[in-house]
């Protein structure tokens, strides 16, 4: 496009540049004028974040919805779902499952939910701990054998749950794990403006789906947009994920 500036005039120019693959990416703004300098090239430079990685050595890759191959966001809403009853601070208990889940080349048929942010393969009694707080992952220290949709010191209070819901029919199931409005310990935890994410065991594929609904919970809170969680997946003895 083009504009006439009168002599001692200005007029402004926004430009976007917003890279969504995680590659490193230049663009060229040009400028041509009546001046001797003409044209003014303004270069400009930025990294996409990934929108894929893997594998890991058992095989596992990660793929989110800004990938063209990746998952359409679906949400699985609470409607049918079913209490756990796991509720409060720093709490776990076992959930059965519908179906079995292969993780890491083993079968599970239940698993351990617990309020933190995390889901581990197996009974509550494989874990000592829920582990409230977080650090990169893979990593030998407990908790091991984890999915960690969103590890933080999340807290399950009177207007927060979590639910379990199957949809589906055999052998094209899914199991879903909802968390519904939790919040962060040392935030608020009054009304409805808290975290709400979920984990998906898909029966047909194997595949372990994570959709996040809400992650920003109060104004302005450190902890928004998963800012300080650990999300991922680490094998039984914390040496691949």
């Amino acid at each position: 496009s083009s504009i006439t500036i009168n002599p001692y005039d200005s007029f402004g120019v926004t430009a976007v540049f917003a890279p969504t693959a995680g590659e490193s990416y230049t663009g060229n703004i040009v400028i041509t004028s009546n001046a001797a300098s003409s044209p003014d090239i303004i270069t400009l430079a930025g990294t996409g974040y990934s929108t894929w990685g893997g594998p890991d050595e058992a095989g596992y890759l990660w793929v989110n919805s800004f990938d063209d191959g990746g998952p359409s966001f679906s949400w699985i809403d609470t409607a049918g779902a079913t209490a756990t009853g796991i509720t409060g601070d720093d709490s776990r208990a076992s959930v059965v499952l519908p179906f079995t889940v292969e993780y890491y080349g083993v079968d599970y048929d239940t698993i351990t939910v617990v309020t933190n942010g995390w889901i581990g393969m197996g009974p509550s009694d494989n874990y000592t701990t829920t582990s409230p707080s977080n650090y990169s992952i893979p990593n030998a220290n407990a908790p091991n054998n984890i999915i960690a949709p969103l590890w933080d010191d999340w807290v399950v209070n009177d207007n927060a749950e979590i639910l379990v819901k199957t949809v589906g029919t055999a052998p094209s199931r899914q199991f879903v794990i909802i968390y519904n409005e939790v919040s962060h310990i040392g935030e608020s935890s009054t009304g409805t403006d808290n975290m709400t994410f979920e984990v998906i065991f898909d029966e047909a594929t194997s595949n372990i789906i994570v959709q996040y609904l809400d992650v920003v919970g109060v104004s302005g809170g450190i902890y928004n947009n998963g800012n300080n969680a650990t999300v991922g997946i680490e094998n039984a003895d914390g040496s691949d994920g």
